[in-house]
C-alpha cells in the first residue's frame, strides 16, 4: 500500500503508536479503583470521628450555670398567683434545664434529649420524654 492509500483508509503513511494495550488499561483502572477506595476510607474515618464528637454531650452550660432570662421560665409563686392547678414543670422553673433542652429541641429527638438530660443532670433535676413533649407542645401553642 502506498501512503496515499493509507490516508484514504484513515491511516497515515507513518507508523502510528498503537492504542493503549489491555494490560495498561487494566493497570490504569486498578489505580483509579485504589484511589477511590482510599478516598472512601478517608471519608468514612472522618464521618466516624464526627459521629463520636457529636455523641458526647455538651455540658458547658450545665457546669457554669445560666445567667439570663429564658422564655417560659417562671417562679412557683408566679405559677400559683396565676391560679394554675398542680405543680409547675421542672422545665418551667429550672433555667439551666430549660436552656439545656431549648438548645437541643431543634436538632435532637425527645428520646435523645431525655437521655442527654439523664447524663448531664443529677436525678432530682431530670425530666422524662413525656414531660419534654408536653413542654414543647405548650411552647408551640
Amino acid at each position: 500500500m502506498t501512503g496515499k492509500q493509507n490516508q484514504v483508509n484513515g491511516k497515515s503513511g507513518r507508523n502510528v503508536r498503537p492504542e493503549i494495550c489491555a494490560e495498561q488499561k487494566l493497570e490504569l483502572a486498578i489505580a483509579k479503583v485504589t484511589k477511590a477506595r482510599d478516598l472512601t476510607r478517608l471519608a468514612s474515618d472522618a464521618q466516624e470521628q464526627a459521629l463520636i464528637a457529636l455523641s458526647k454531650p455538651d455540658q458547658t452550660g450545665v457546669s457554669q450555670g445560666f445567667n439570663g432570662s429564658v422564655k417560659g421560665v417562671i417562679s412557683e409563686a408566679d405559677y400559683r398567683r396565676e391560679h394554675r392547678m398542680g405543680r409547675p414543670s421542672r422545665l418551667n422553673t429550672d433555667a439551666d434545664l430549660n436552656a439545656f433542652v431549648s438548645a437541643r429541641i431543634e436538632t435532637m429527638t425527645f428520646k435523645e434529649i431525655a437521655e442527654a438530660v439523664k447524663e448531664a443532670f443529677p436525678p432530682g433535676r431530670r425530666v422524662s420524654l413525656s414531660s419534654i413533649h408536653r413542654w414543647w407542645q405548650r411552647l408551640r401553642a
